[in-house]
C-alpha cells in the first residue's frame, strides 16, 4: 500500500467526525509508519506528549502547531488553525477559524 493510499485510508476514517489538531497528527503519524517514540522525536517532544496531544488531552499553541508543520514539510495554515480553534472551543466561544492567508 503506497503512503498516499493510506494517507486517504485514514482521511476516510475521520470524515463523519470533526478534524482535530490530534486526530490530524495521528494521521500524519500513521501515514509515516511512525511509533509514537520515534513520531516525538522528530518533532522535539515526549512520546507521553504525541500520545496526550492525540487523545486530546493536551493541546499545542498555534506557534508549536506551526513549528511542526514545519518540521514534516506541511500545512502552516491548517495546523495553525487546527490548534486555534480548539483554543476558541476551550473558551467556549462560538466563534469558527478558518484558513485563509493575508494578501
Amino acid at each position: 500500500m503506497t503512503i498516499k493510499s493510506k494517507t486517504v485510508k485514514k482521511i476516510e476514517e475521520i470524515v463523519d467526525k470533526e478534524l482535530t489538531f490530534g486526530s490530524m497528527l495521528r494521521s500524519e503519524r500513521e501515514c509515516r509508519e511512525l511509533t509514537q517514540l520515534e513520531f516525538g522525536k522528530l518533532l522535539g517532544v515526549g512520546k507521553a506528549y504525541i500520545c496526550d496531544i492525540e487523545k486530546g488531552r493536551k493541546r499545542v499553541t498555534a506557534h508549536q502547531a506551526v513549528k511542526f508543520a514545519n518540521i514534516m514539510g506541511l500545512s502552516e495554515l491548517l495546523f495553525a488553525q487546527l490548534a486555534l480553534q480548539e483554543e476558541v472551543q476551550d473558551l467556549n466561544l462560538e466563534i469558527k477559524v478558518s484558513k485563509k492567508s493575508a494578501s
